[in-house]
């Protein structure tokens, strides 16, 4: 009998401190249901900013590809221009040499129409010089000769007037 008392003894100890440990995990219970739900609520802001940063991510992603084609076209473009620019500097250097050229071949021909021009200037004078001295037979035989020489000195002034301009 002593047992028994002994067996009822403990089980109301035991009942006491199953009671006093549902009491204490009673008071931690709660505090575990609001740590839980606030921890439940950060991994719901959680989701919620990874979901945002996979959506701005997919969007910057889109931008880098239309970024990256458009720089494609404009480098293919600009390489284009590059090509273009370089076959117009052979073209402008081909016409200033061409131009060089003109103007030495320009220059040859004032020279040839001055060297004329003065040629003809000396042989006038010089006819006129012999007709003042000489007899008037000769008259009508210089007149015919310094018809071509005049021509020659008009034609060459013509030519040297037309390129100085």
């Amino acid at each position: 009998m002593q047992k028994v008392k002994s067996l009822e003894l403990n089980l109301s100890v035991l009942e006491e401190y199953i009671k006093e440990l549902n009491r204490r995990q009673g008071d931690v219970l709660p505090e575990l249901d609001k740590e839980l739900s606030r921890i439940s609520l950060l991994l719901e802001k959680s989701k919620t900013e990874i979901k945002n940063l996979m959506e701005w991510k997919e969007i910057m992603d889109k931008g880098i590809i239309d970024l990256e084609s458009w720089k494609a076209v404009v480098s293919s473009r600009v390489d284009a221009l590059v090509r273009e620019n370089i076959m117009m500097r052979l073209d402008v250097e081909k016409v200033v040499d061409e131009l060089k050229g003109l103007e030495n071949k320009e220059f040859a021909v004032l020279a040839v129409s001055f060297c004329f021009a003065c040629l003809a200037i000396l042989k006038l004078a010089s006819m006129q010089i012999l007709t003042f001295s000489r007899s008037s037979h000769h008259s009508d035989k210089l007149c015919q000769t310094s018809r071509g020489w005049i021509l020659i000195l008009v034609s060459s002034s013509m030519i040297i007037f037309i390129a100085l301009l």
